[in-house]
């Protein structure tokens, strides 16, 4: 499976997109059921849930750490430095999650504390 790495954007503002490794998206396996029951939309094949982090004032080396500690979980999930490309015939709806981190809360997750 295809792992980019993470090219740093400028100004100090960093963006990855992180998605669950197949054996593990069962939150997308769950909302594909709930789209062919729920709305009865049968041809319904797969969902994919892709979410995108931006992180600001830190370092090119703290937003690396973070990238497999914070932003994701490295066994599971699979990073990639800009939205993937979907298959010709998929319909992709864009419901945009933004999870906006800067240092101070890259700082206290990373050291074990959270910050409210």
């Amino acid at each position: 499976m295809m792992r980019p790495s993470c090219k740093y954007k400028t100004m100090g503002v960093y963006e990855i997109y992180v998605e669950k490794k197949p054996d593990f998206a069962e939150e997308a396996a769950s909302v594909a059921a709930d789209l062919r029951l729920g709305l009865q939309i049968e041809n319904i094949e797969k969902v994919r849930i892709i979410n995108r982090y931006f992180a600001q004032e830190i370092t090119a080396q703290d937003f690396e750490d973070a990238k497999n500690t914070i932003f994701s979980e490295p066994p599971v999930d699979i990073v990639y430095e800009k939205l993937p490309s979907f298959e010709e015939d998929a319909d992709v709806v864009n419901i945009m999650h933004r999870f906006d981190l800067n240092r101070e809360t890259i700082e206290s997750k990373s050291s074990g504390s959270r910050s409210i």
